[in-house]
């Protein structure tokens, strides 16, 4: 089976990443597979982009998406849990995460978009990791 899972979490999104949690734990039964939990936290680019910002506002963010992945790590248990929070767009920190620490398969939430009239189970983030990925993908709804 998968030995080494990462786990995309939006930690802005409590819910999902709840089932994403829940359904790895039902996913991985007995197995003892490795768990990553990856938040990919924005970064401001350009300096001009982070003055519009309050002092600090990224590193607050950090802080809190830093408790957050802790918060979901602790209820994987019996679990190696770690977790990573590169900074960047979100597709690509997923991708440079999955192929760094090998990944057997990443998990990653659906989220319903509407799109030119059209619904779709993926937004952009999701279509870009699905698409270019070198390991499996779960598309957890």
């Amino acid at each position: 089976m998968f030995k080494k899972i990462l786990i995309a979490l939006d930690t802005t999104k409590p819910n999902t990443c709840q089932r994403l949690c829940d359904a790895v734990i039902d996913l991985l039964g007995k197995s003892k597979a490795e768990i990553k939990l990856v938040s990919v936290v924005p970064d401001f680019g350009m300096s001009i982009v982070a003055s519009y910002f309050p002092s600090g506002a990224q590193d607050k963010l950090k802080a809190e998406v830093e408790q957050n992945l802790a918060t979901y790590a602790a209820q994987i248990k019996g679990q190696s849990v770690s977790t990573a929070m590169p900074t960047g767009k979100r597709a690509q920190g997923i991708l440079q995460e999955a192929n760094e620490w090998e990944s057997d398969l990443i998990i990653l939430g659906a989220r319903k978009k509407q799109s030119q009239g059209e619904n779709r189970l993926l937004g952009s983030c999701g279509q870009s990791v699905t698409n270019r990925s070198a390991c499996s993908v779960l598309v957890v709804k």
